[in-house]
């Protein structure tokens, strides 16, 4: 009942519940799992509050950074495969552990760097869940809003792309040369979009 309350009422935060209970949160989210408790951490995005999520996408613009990743021998696919993703980095901890928190997705890291420089937290998505973050943050972006657009091009382009090859055999489907193109484009473009240059070609947004 007491575990129950702390989780559904209020801002159904699990940490904060956690501390609450005098438990940890790992055991509160397998009583969760085990009783069908339902935290925000766990129901879907629609449940974020907006001022939230306009938080995460201010915190984004100032310390996030998006980027389309190539890899040219990727075991997969033949010619190479593209991944997306997103970041937020900070030397705050509790800064970065509240989007982990806010979103209830993500892989929280820490790097160590040499003193008096503090450590450096990033919280990371990739594939499917970076595009589920920026399709979440982006009604509430304003300096990287172009680059989240393209970033989402990216991957509207990768799906729609005709594809060919072995689909599951050896080198996987391959996209086309003019998909791989594109994409290219799309990444040269994030990154002078990030330096303040002009854009390079034309890529429509979906």
């Amino acid at each position: 009942g007491a575990a129950n309350a702390a989780l559904t009422e209020g801002d159904g935060s699990v940490k904060r519940a956690s501390l609450t209970l005098g438990t940890s949160a790992s055991a509160l989210y397998w009583f969760c799992q085990r009783h069908g408790i339902e935290p925000r951490a766990f129901q879907s995005e629609g449940c974020i509050p907006p001022e939230e999520l306009a938080w995460v996408a201010g915190l984004f613009d100032g310390e996030g950074s998006v980027n389309l990743k190539f890899w040219s021998n990727h075991p997969r696919c033949l010619h190479g495969a593209w991944g997306l993703h997103a970041s937020i980095t900070n030397t705050h901890a509790p800064t970065i552990l509240a989007v982990r928190e806010i979103l209830g997705f993500g892989r929280v890291t820490r790097e160590e760097r040499p003193p008096p420089r503090r450590p450096v937290y990033d919280w990371k998505v990739e594939s499917k869940k970076a595009e589920r973050f920026l399709r979440l943050i982006e009604p509430f972006a304003v300096t990287k809003r172009e680059q989240i657009r393209l970033a989402l091009d990216g991957t509207r382009i990768r799906r729609e792309s005709p594809r060919s090859g072995g689909g599951r055999g050896k080198g996987g489907p391959v996209i086309t040369p003019e998909t791989h193109a594109r994409l290219f484009l799309v990444r040269e473009n994030i990154k002078r979009l990030n330096h303040h240059l002009p854009l390079l070609g034309d890529v429509a947004h979906g």
